[in-house]
């Protein structure tokens, strides 16, 4: 299930306010919960909400679409640093981005992971901290005070520097 955050009328949250039961039985039977956080169908409230009645992703995307200058663009290190934000702890955080999704394809012997036979591929990630903004389609804005910023990725076995 995708874009689960969002804060359409028919989205998880109830008239209530409450995570809408269906969606905990969904998630109790392995029905995979994804951000997708394009900026469209992602609301901070609704995630702070979730989260706060026990409701996790399993996995943290993108869904990223051509951007344009009316729509900003959110990469993936946004959508972490923004779930950091809302608390979700790092190694969840790490989890729901790398092994998660790599399982939740059938792809968890191959990708995911740093373990003998997987494709090796790595990022290598710090913490800044300071005062970092996002935002979401509903116009909340969740203001972060770490945020994950790229040192090198290695690919293929090739390694590619981040720019500064």
């Amino acid at each position: 299930m995708t874009h689960i955050f969002n804060g359409h009328p028919n989205g998880i949250l109830g008239s209530d306010g409450r995570v809408r039961p269906e969606v905990t039985e969904a998630a109790s039977r392995g029905i995979i919960l994804d951000v997708a956080h394009a900026g469209v169908h992602f609301d901070v409230n609704v995630a702070r909400t979730a989260m706060e009645q026990g409701l996790l992703p399993h996995t943290l995307s993108t869904d990223m679409v051509r951007s344009s200058a009316d729509r900003p663009s959110y990469d993936l290190l946004g959508v972490m640093s923004t779930f950091l934000a809302l608390g979700l702890p790092i190694d969840a955080v790490v989890r729901a981005v790398t092994s998660a999704p790599a399982k939740a394809i059938g792809q968890e012997h191959r990708l995911g992971s740093l373990l003998p036979g997987a494709e090796g591929d790595a990022a290598v990630l710090s913490l800044e901290e300071g005062q970092f903004a996002f935002g979401d389609a509903a116009g909340h804005t969740i203001v972060a005070s770490r945020r994950f910023v790229p040192v090198v990725t290695v690919r293929g076995g090739r390694r590619w520097h981040a720019r500064s």
